[in-house]
């Protein structure tokens, strides 16, 4: 209801001129008509203020799209205080900003210069604090209503917040070349969705500045790990939060809590209100996985946006980012190519519902226009290209549909990416004939089922390797097994040393053990200091008696892999003494692991190592041996084949027909899974940079 409300309100506007627009905001805001009123009069009476006043009339202008779903009106004394004393105390310990006149490194300067035993005074603080917070808090003190902005948003509020961006603009290292329309499309801003507007922006300024020092610092990396690094140690709570309720700009004490959107939001408002000029920008959705996300970028002194993930990613994570499909930025003004949208007669997805946003795609990928050809005849004028989703084709970009219904045009589209062409209406996205590949050269090749020219399917994932895991894997080349007597190791044998293709296929794979010897404890630990990322780490002995504990198996994810299973019967699992800290490593579950830097396990009795089994941190994406599955083609829609129960890690398929996209799905567990096309006897999935090669 609300966003229908604010599209009419948009096209209201779009209607009027500039004045006209200003005054029609006026006269809709009701009690607060004077207070806004009296911020162009504060402007008017000098023309030293003339840009001011023209500042303040644009946000006026457009004030009426936005509106707060939460406010906040009774933020307890003691998150005050509790902020004001992490505040005081974060800056204390944890900042020089000398080290930023070369290029900052802070997790080597926390390394290097801060103790343990400082991080543990520090945590002891925040413990205390937390408690006195929970203690004191009992119910949510937060206030959701609906508050359009400008029937809320008062005079001295909003002074405060135009003199404050102007004062930064003039300021800030980041900021003094940008032009009056950059400024109004990023430090002028108040807003980016529809979070409370509670603290005035000279206040986050008082605060936050000292931390990036915008107005000394000319290195925006260094700037960003800094405000990262702010913002992790004023993070009071993780899950016990969650019933202290919205608290605007002091949620930074439970930022664990939010998804990405509220992070982002406070955090472009923080970082403009100091200075650095900040976007909010998103995703509907990754190329290769069914969630959307969204992050900020910030202006570096060349006037580039750099995009980075509040809290935790530093600046220049580029692959990351390369895994968006379309990107959008929200924007204060609406955009009108949109609203012309929202106002025709077809159903619009939701994600062009919002007038509120520009594609900003090509700041992120190579892009091109193109043209889809239309088999059938349309009755739609708008048309959509949509990305493979587990949960079904998702639209991320619309275009239109020619008079003679013969084509259908898109802009700034993303190349190395499989789509499909369909239209809207009030049963979703309707796809229309093949999915196609959009090559590095901004050629279309539709993927076409080949019904002559059957082939046979051997599938071991229903989903990509993700990179970060690879990675993990790969880091822990090098990582060594020790076996030993004395609990000190200072008897230690070396018993393996792993090699980099030993995890690489991110399964359970055995060691075997050749020494022969008794070992009481046995250790893993990495030479290089890197962490073990580890989901399993059983250790086995000779059979002996009855032995039941067969521990876990081995993944056999094609025939060969049955070397594996060779001797597999005269073994059995050695009970094992661990900490809590790595007992994930002992419950047989592909999804837990521990990461560390070593481990170190006792064995209940000194016995014979014959054999580890070993996986690294995983998502659990392979086949899995007892679980029922289907494997799905596309023609034109998607079309189901036999339904087999997995005796292995893998599965075979016979007489396929060839050259389509496919999907195996699993019917008893997960939510991760991807369309692949099979190519030389191998799944390639799709959109993940090294699925097609051109």
């Amino acid at each position: 209801m609300i966003g229908r409300l604010l599209v009419c309100i948009c096209f209201l506007n779009l209607s009027c001129g500039h004045g006209n627009a200003v005054e029609f905001t006026l006269s809709k805001s009701g009690e607060n008509k004077r207070e806004l009123q009296s911020v162009l009069e504060y402007y008017g009476k000098d023309d030293a203020d003339s840009l001011k006043l023209k500042a303040a009339k644009y946000l006026i202008e457009y004030m009426m799209g936005h509106y707060s779903d939460r406010r906040v009106r009774d933020v307890p004394d003691v998150i005050f205080e509790s902020y004001e004393y992490l505040d005081s105390l974060a800056k204390e310990l944890f900042y020089k900003h000398e080290l930023c006149n070369s290029r900052f490194d802070y997790d080597a300067y926390l390394e290097d210069e801060v103790s343990d035993s400082l991080y543990l005074s520090f945590e002891s603080k925040v413990k205390v604090i937390a408690d006195s917070v929970l203690n004191n808090v009992i119910s949510k003190r937060a206030h959701f209503e609906v508050l359009f902005d400008h029937q809320d948003i008062g005079r001295d509020w909003l002074i405060d917040h135009i003199d404050n961006a102007f004062y930064v603009w003039e300021t800030s290292n980041f900021a003094r070349d940008i032009t009056f329309d950059e400024f109004k499309n990023t430090l002028l801003v108040y807003r980016f969705r529809n979070e409370s507007i509670d603290v005035k922006s000279s206040f986050i300024r008082q605060k936050i500045f000292p931390v990036v020092n915008a107005g000394d610092l000319s290195d925006i990396e260094c700037v960003i790990d800094l405000f990262n690094a702010y913002t992790f140690h004023l993070d009071l709570f993780e899950n016990d939060g969650r019933d202290l309720g919205n608290l605007g700009f002091y949620d930074l004490l439970q930022f664990y809590q939010f998804e990405c959107g509220r992070h982002s939001e406070w955090t472009a408002r923080v970082l403009n209100s100091c200075g650095i000029p900040a976007n909010f920008d998103f995703t509907a959705s990754w190329i290769n996985r069914s969630r959307h996300h969204y992050w900020v970028s910030v202006r570096d002194l060349d006037g580039r946006y750099l995009p980075f993930t509040p809290k935790w990613q530093p600046l220049f994570d580029s692959l990351y980012f390369k895994n968006t499909s379309k990107v959008y930025r929200r924007t204060f003004s609406p955009n009108n190519e949109l609203i012309k949208l929202r106002k025709s007669s077809e159903v619009v997805p939701s994600l062009f519902e919002d007038p509120y946003m520009e594609d900003v795609t090509e700041e992120y990928h190579q892009v091109t226009d193109i043209e889809v050809s239309l088999d059938d005849k349309l009755e739609n004028d708008i048309g959509y290209l949509a990305i493979f989703r587990s949960d079904g084709w998702m639209p991320v970009a619309w275009g239109k549909v020619t008079q003679d219904k013969k084509t259908a045009s898109f802009e700034k589209i993303p190349l190395g990416v499989t789509y499909i062409f369909g239209v809207y209406n009030t049963e979703g996205f309707q796809s229309k004939g093949q999915p196609f590949y959009l090559n590095s050269e901004g050629k279309i090749a539709y993927v076409t089922p080949d019904y002559e020219n059957r082939i046979d399917l051997t599938l071991d994932r229903k989903f990509y390797k993700k990179d970060k895991f690879v990675d993990m894997a790969r880091d822990m080349a090098g990582v060594v097994i020790q076996g030993a007597n004395e609990p000190d190791f200072r008897d230690a044998v070396t018993l393996y040393t792993l090699k980099e293709g030993d995890l690489s296929e991110l399964v359970i794979r055995p060691i075997n053990i050749g020494t022969g010897k008794r070992f009481k404890y046995i250790r893993c630990y990495s030479p290089n200091s890197k962490s073990l990322n580890l989901s399993v780490f059983e250790i086995f002995t000779d059979k002996v008696n009855d032995c039941k504990n067969i521990g876990s198996l081995p993944y056999l994810t094609k025939e060969e892999d049955s070397v594996y299973f060779d001797g597999i019967e005269n073994l059995c699992k050695i009970d094992v003494r661990a900490d809590d800290k790595i007992k994930n490593l002992f419950d047989g579950n592909m999804e837990s692991y521990v990461s560390q830097k070593s481990i170190e396990i006792e064995l209940a009795d000194p016995s014979v190592v014959r054999q580890i089994r070993i996986a690294p941190r995983n998502a659990n994406n392979s086949i899995t041996k007892g679980n029922r599955y289907v494997l799905l083609y596309f023609d034109e829609h998607w079309k189901a084949l036999d339904t087999l129960t997995a005796e292995f890690n893998y599965l075979k398929y016979d007489n396929v027909p060839s050259g389509t996209l496919y999907w195996i799905r699993n019917l008893d567990e997960g939510k991760e899974e991807q369309a692949f096309v099979y190519e030389n006897d191998q799944q390639r999935f799709i959109n993940n940079f090294s699925a097609y090669l051109d």
